[in-house]
């Protein structure tokens, strides 16, 4: 390339950059590229474009796109121009992506914010790493908090599209316990067509109270039973593997038939609504249930298949 070729690109270049057309400056950096003997210094500007339009791209961004654009042309730079000083600077531009994109973390708009974290949690560029380690600690508390909001404003689902969600990716986050509480709430009353009850306490444990309650799992497919009222349970039942796949008529002797799996609980005394499923099995109908527990006295329930179910 001669000295003249190469002063007219970069006028072009520079011309694009000053009048903030920076798409226009880097096509003419990649022009220079494909002419023979280019100098390095044009990679150098073509790197230095990219940030600078990722930049701007962040700054005009009405929305998750916006910064997704940001964020490639950042790792643009990091994968193709690690040899050039821009390379050393990608990660503060995706740092700065970050802070545009979570801003409404901030704000305590929770549920706006998850849109952009999942993206940035997402990442498994190297040069991500840390921001998606400061997006994942914003996710947790923004999954939580639009959750248990949500739960409070009365919509059940748009609760549990937040805290399923939550449950599934931090099992070991402060919240868990609370969360999970809503989840069955929620759930239960999903499947009741009943409108949310108040949002329960975080789960306690299963031996609350002075009240035995026995489960067993007349079935071979493992059984998931929730259960909300003064306090709030999710259990899961093994799979009877001799037990078979369906009943025409309940049986009989199934509290007190040896061997079958079960659970039992303690519960406080009160009213419980009651959810109980085969999560590996669809097609078995979900059983929902109010039952009321009085002192004094032990109670059992038997979950089982039915023929044609």
């Amino acid at each position: 390339m001669t000295t003249e070729l190469y002063g007219t690109f970069a006028d072009w270049g520079r011309a694009g950059r000053d009048s903030g057309d920076y798409s226009g400056a880097i096509r003419v950096y990649e022009d220079a590229l494909t002419e023979p003997d280019a100098p390095g210094s044009v990679r150098v500007e073509l790197a230095a474009t990219y940030l600078e339009r990722a930049a701007d791209t962040r700054a005009e961004a009405t929305g998750l796109p916006g910064y997704q654009a940001a964020v490639t042309d950042a790792l643009t730079v990091a994968d193709e121009f690690g040899d050039t000083p821009s390379a050393a600077l990608v990660p503060v531009s995706l740092a700065d992506t970050y802070a545009a994109a979570a801003a409404p973390v901030a704000q305590q708009r929770f549920c706006d914010a998850i849109p952009a974290l999942d993206y940035f949690v997402g990442l498994t560029h190297p040069a991500a790493a840390a921001v998606v380690g400061t997006a994942n600690a914003d996710r947790a508390r923004s999954l939580l908090e639009c959750g248990l909001g949500r739960y409070r404003g009365g919509d059940g689902a748009g609760s549990l599209q937040a805290l399923e969600p939550f449950v599934a990716a931090y099992p070991n986050d402060p919240g868990i316990l609370q969360a999970r509480s809503a989840v069955v709430a929620a759930t239960i009353a999903g499947a009741k067509g009943a409108p949310l009850p108040p949002l329960p306490g975080p789960l306690a444990g299963d031996n609350v109270g002075p009240v035995a309650y026995t489960i067993y799992n007349d079935s071979p497919y493992e059984v998931r039973v929730l259960l909300n009222g003064p306090t709030t349970h999710e259990v899961v039942i093994p799979p009877c593997p001799d037990c078979g796949t369906g009943y025409a008529v309940p049986p009989p002797d199934c509290p007190s038939r040896p061997g079958l799996p079960s659970v039992t609980l303690r519960l406080l005394v009160g009213v419980y609504d009651d959810l109980a499923f085969s999560p590996s099995q669809p097609d078995v109908d979900e059983v929902v249930d109010t039952n009321t527990f009085e002192p004094g006295f032990d109670y059992s329930a038997c979950y089982y298949p039915i023929v044609g179910n």
